[in-house]
């Protein structure tokens, strides 16, 4: 009996691992970012340096993504960074932002991890329209 488990059993781990993997699939996005409320946090001069924490803010996500985008902002100088969580109607990604203020426009980086695996990449930059950004991103699905 155990001389049939063993051979059994190889053959099981061999077809586990020459089994092809799954390319990793890229889906790129645009989308609109219209801030529908913004709750101020707390805000001092260090220095003569602008400090902002804890800012709240929502925002109407329209485009190829849908959905709500929620952000504790926070600012030093021209540099902002925080959370944030994205709702759509089929994944949420929660992570992280950085970015920078140039003549009163925010540019900032987006990386989160989705409720379904996939990675939320994008840049929101203003649109010249005040409290609207506009983005370009992808989202990356591990598996496939």
């Amino acid at each position: 009996m155990k001389r049939l488990i063993v051979p059994a059993l190889c053959v099981a781990a061999a077809a586990l691992l020459s089994a092809p993997a799954v390319a990793a699939t890229e889906t790129p996005f645009t989308a609109t970012a219209t801030f529908t409320q913004v709750i101020p946090g707390t805000t001092w001069e260090a220095d003569g340096v602008l400090q902002v924490r804890n800012q709240l803010s929502t925002a109407a996500v329209t485009g190829d993504v849908v959905g709500t985008r929620y952000g504790v902002i926070n600012r030093a100088g021209d540099r902002v960074w925080g959370t944030f969580v994205l709702v759509t109607a089929t994944v949420t990604w929660q992570g992280t932002f950085q970015g920078a203020i140039h003549s009163g426009c925010v540019t900032a980086d987006f990386v989160g991890t989705g409720s379904d695996g996939s990675i939320f990449r994008a840049t929101f930059t203003c649109t010249g329209t005040p409290g609207i950004q506009s983005a370009e991103g992808v989202i990356l699905d591990p598996r496939g």
